[in-house]
């Protein structure tokens, strides 16, 4: 448009030399011929119509203004962490064990020179039984149902059969022994946890009347050195003997105790390694299968192996 406008500039001012060349007298016109004031004035006002009528701006140069838009970020879904929803079943929620208390360390029976087996002391429950009626030293689980679930995994292997608890969501797993039903009895078994805490604990079923649900006596210790005995009634746990400390019994992780316990008629006794806990009388339970059972209160993972099950009848 700049360039229109000079063009017709130039023009107009042409014009005027050529108008005031046709009206001079002179033989040779002038070097720099005199432009006509009037005419300079004219070409100005064409210029500024000119100006005017393609609009403001339209002489500036085209410039891009286009702003780049930004691209939204990818939506990013923050991963949420959420609270363990695993729900034990109603007919295996645990009674809550008492307030921690500190827990001591004692020593196994004296080992028989030679053997590296725990003499037999005076009050030992096997003093005198003999034989047990049945053993199990772990060379496979085919005397246990030992199917894994969402809660606990079960491996046998190296005689020892291994109950892992996956979450400290306080379930109490579960598994009974294929054995038939037995009434009257001594049974222990040899039990080594892994790393655990607090009121981590495993044990010991027995008199269990039937499979679904499961029913009968827990009896356990936890990993701060507790025992209790509980009934299960295959909707709730009511504790007959509540979560109480003893020196007898091994704390901390990575430890190896004995629970034993004697069922005649309705006289029971608590054994820890082979000592007396504690004799009652509860005639709720008379007869039924055994097992074995693990919980978690603080320590995913925790593991407790189970070795050397024996159990003595009793007439």
């Amino acid at each position: 448009m700049n360039r229109l406008i000079s063009i017709l500039t130039n023009m107009i001012i042409l014009s005027s030399v050529i108008l005031a060349g046709c009206t001079s007298t002179e033989t040779n016109p002038p070097s720099s011929p005199a432009v006509n004031p009037d005419y300079t004035a004219a070409a100005k006002t064409i210029a500024a119509q000119l100006t005017e009528i393609a609009g403001p701006g339209a002489l500036e140069p085209t410039i891009n203004t286009t702003t780049e838009i930004p691209v939204p970020p990818e939506n990013i879904t923050a991963t949420e962490t959420l609270p363990n929803t695993s729900t034990p079943l109603s007919t295996r929620t645990s009674l809550p064990g008492n307030p921690l208390i500190v827990s001591q360390t004692s020593t196994l029976a004296p080992t028989i020179p030679g053997t590296g087996l725990p003499s037999l002391a005076a009050d030992d429950p096997k003093a005198g039984l003999g034989d047990p009626d049945f053993s199990d030293d772990f060379v496979d689980g085919s005397n246990w149902f030992v199917g894994n679930d969402e809660h606990v995994n079960i491996e046998v292997n190296d005689n020892q059969l291994s109950m892992t608890a996956l979450y400290a969501d306080k379930y109490e797993a579960m598994r009974l022994s294929t054995q038939p039903i037995i009434d009257d009895f001594y049974m222990e078994v040899t039990t080594t946890t892994g790393e655990c805490s607090g009121s981590d604990r495993y044990g010991l079923i027995f008199r269990a009347p039937g499979f679904t649900p499961i029913q009968g006596y827990l009896f356990g210790f936890t990993c701060d050195g507790m025992y209790s005995l509980r009934i299960f009634d295959g909707v709730n746990f009511n504790a007959i003997i509540q979560w109480t400390h003893s020196e007898i019994i091994h704390a901390g992780s990575n430890q190896t105790n004995q629970l034993g316990i004697s069922a005649v008629g309705k006289e029971l006794k608590l054994y820890a390694n082979g000592k007396p806990l504690l004799e009652l009388q509860d005639d709720r339970f008379s007869s039924g299968y055994f097992g074995l059972f693990i919980s978690a209160y603080s320590t995913p993972g925790f593991r407790t192996s189970f070795s050397d099950f024996a159990y003595w009848l009793q007439p």
